[in-house]
């Protein structure tokens, strides 16, 4: 073979080195060919490209039966080592002048959970509990040979099938399924079509009726382009296993999958009652940090149990339970209103309610690093976790995180301020601006001494001007019954979310999710959130800026007291006290947004929760620290 055709191997080579760029460049000009092409300043012995083959793989991995595909690798050099065979045409995928260094390279899949290299072979299983099992899950990902600095990739894509059995369920469940189809016969309840999910949420109930009253036996199938599972089951319901869901959700990054159930009667199988297609998304990255929230198993208020107080949940460990970390027995006190910093270290929550001492505890050590040092309601940490912003009586101030010295009041103009909320970069404030005569009022009339109980509050911001701060400026004015509250900042700083009401700040049922620019423009209700009389309350940001396909994405949390599917009713309870307010989450679309859009998804029950419990104030970390 000719150079030129060398010379065009390269070019479709992957590599991540620049150097590979510049060595392309040079060889186009090479009247002769590539291969005698050098390198100004880089030793001859250090490869210039690498080409890894074959370059396109797609296996099958079936029933845990373990797949294995051979890899080799060839290295290109600006001029030859000692005893190189330049001349050698090398594999049929190779172009030729390589020398074969499959043995030499270091081989990886950047989708650890895909696979594992022995030698250059590369198995469909991973290392578990010291032994080789076949990988979980199906996928997309790059293959990478590195050598001396330099890299070269193949793609490799797996597509995972399996069938499980639950409930009653037997392996021959599967011969059931033949009979005549009758169409949208049967209803899925939960999850909603087109929610977007992250790849790791752990798991997933699937809830849907029978189709039919002699109905005993179900079909769930769920399937995208590099995944297609089946599960048979006895039960109405169905929680995806961790195991199951990774099949699905890490399978299926960045795709859709297509959710069909149906029922059958396993004495005469004849007909099946088949469900409409439900399509989810699941979005391209894995969901990094976790959640702080406060649990309250008791919907009496002042009644307080040992077990009440802040829980946490770690998305890095999806499959892990959400785990009590500071409670009513720990402390000996209400631990309820709480703030955390972004990097996770710290915690800030008021003790005995509102008005009460706060504390700040070193969430590793989970002790307190600053306890009983000025009272507050409602605190916000500033980005490096250095700062807090505290509300007290109307009036805000910044206090040194490592002592609780005061550092400054700050200007927030007339009247009294609360719900503070510091932006990611530091450099602005939103917060809540009210009138002193709407100050501790509670919508019934009642005057409460707290900084959570007000009307008519306006969402209010100030930036960093030098040492001090700018004038407020109001983004979204509240007044004649229109009361807005619990601003905060998204990931990238460029949108505020807030609550709207005409009642009370505080456990409102009318309560509504809203969106405004910093800038005070976009002002808009994200009417999928808001279900009427469902208290959609406390929205909080997840630290993290994501891409999906052609838009970037933020996920926000909320507490709202809607049905999740069948198996919590709140609906049916007549008392709003009564009702278990419990977390959800939702993609926010920023394309959508900047056009003036609800950019929100259907939202999604967190499944790390109990339905029995009150779950509220869902902060969000960067990474859940281990204790100490």
């Amino acid at each position: 073979m000719t150079g030129p055709l060398h010379c065009d191997r390269l070019n479709r080579a992957r590599t991540i080195a620049p150097a590979l760029l510049a060595l392309v460049a040079a060889a186009a000009l090479a009247p002769s060919g590539c291969s005698e092409t050098t390198l100004p300043g880089v030793d001859a012995g250090v490869p210039q490209t690498i080409v890894v083959v074959p370059a396109d793989v797609k296996l099958t991995l079936a029933d845990d039966q373990v797949q294995v595909q051979n890899f080799r690798a060839y290295a290109y050099y600006a001029s030859g080592p000692a005893g190189a065979d330049l001349g050698a045409a090398g594999d049929a995928g190779a172009p030729p002048g390589g020398v074969e260094v499959t043995d030499k390279v270091q081989w990886s899949v950047e989708l650890e959970t895909l696979g594992r290299f022995v030698g250059g072979q590369f198995r469909t299983e991973i290392v578990q509990g010291g032994a080789a099992v076949a990988a979980h899950h199906g996928g997309s990902s790059r293959i990478v040979a590195s050598l001396g600095g330099m890299t070269g990739a193949a793609d490799i894509s797996v597509t995972y099938s399996k069938s499980f059995f639950a409930g009653q369920a037997t392996a021959g469940a599967a011969s059931k399924f033949s009979g005549s189809a009758k169409p949208a016969a049967l209803t899925i309840y939960y999850p909603a079509a087109l929610t977007l999910l992250p790849p790791n949420l752990g798991q997933l109930e699937l809830q849907y009726n029978k189709g039919g009253a002699a109905n005993d036996l179900f079909r769930l199938r769920l399937t995208s382009p590099l995944c297609a599972i089946t599960i048979y089951t006895t039960e109405t319901a169905h929680n995806l296993t961790p195991a199951q869901w990774d099949a699905v959700g890490l399978s299926a990054m960045g795709q859709d999958v297509a959710l069909v159930v149906d029922g059958t009667s396993a004495a005469a199988p004849a007909v099946r009652s088949v469900s409409k297609t439900t399509t989810i998304k699941i979005a391209a990255s894995r969901l990094k940090g976790g959640l702080y929230y406060w649990v309250v198993s008791k919907a009496s208020r002042g009644q307080a149990a040992a077990g009440d107080g802040i829980y946490r949940y770690s998305f890095d460990a999806p499959a892990a339970a959400a785990e009590a970390y500071y409670t009513y027995k720990d402390a000996g006190d209400c631990v309820g209103c709480h703030a955390l910093s972004r990097g996770g270290n710290y915690l800030a929550f008021t003790k005995s309610g509102g008005n009460g001492n706060t504390a700040i505890l070193d969430v590793e050590r989970r002790a307190a690093l600053v306890d009983s040092k000025y009272r507050g309601d409602i605190q916000t940490f500033s980005p490096d976790g250095s700062e807090v912003i505290v509300v007290y009586q109307g009036a805000l101030t910044r206090r040194r995180v490592s002592t609780g010295e005061q550092l400054e009041l700050i200007p927030t103009g007339a009247g009294k301020a609360t719900h503070p909320d510091w932006s990611p970069d530091g450099g602005s404030l939103v917060y809540v601006q009210v009138k002193d005569a709407d100050y501790w009022k509670h919508e019934g009339g009642a005057t409460i001494n707290d900084d959570v109980h007000f009307l008519n509050g306006s969402i209010a911001l100030v930036t960093r001007s030098g040492q001090g701060w700018s004038a407020p400026q109001v983004l979204a004015a509240g007044g004649g019954g229109i009361n807005n509250y619990y601003p905060s900042f998204a990931p990238g700083g460029d949108w505020i979310l807030f609550n709207r009401s005409k009642g009370d700040s505080y456990s409102d049922a009318e309560a509504a999710i809203y969106m405004v620019r910093p800038t005070g423009k976009g002002l808009l209700a994200l009417g999928r959130l808001n279900l009427a009389q469902m208290s959609n309350s406390w929205p909080r940001w997840a630290p993290f800026v994501q891409k999906y396909k052609s838009t970037t994405i933020y996920w926000l949390t909320f507490s709202s007291v809607r049905n999740y599917g069948v198996k919590l009713l709140n609906s049916s309870v007549a008392k709003y006290e009564d009702k278990a307010p419990q977390i959800w989450m939702t993609a926010f679309d920023t394309q959508l947004a900047a056009a003036g859009k609800d950019p929100t998804t259907p939202p999604f029950w967190l499944p790390f929760q109990q339905t029995g419990q009150h779950n509220h104030i869902a902060q969000w970390t960067e990474k859940v620290l281990a204790i100490q």
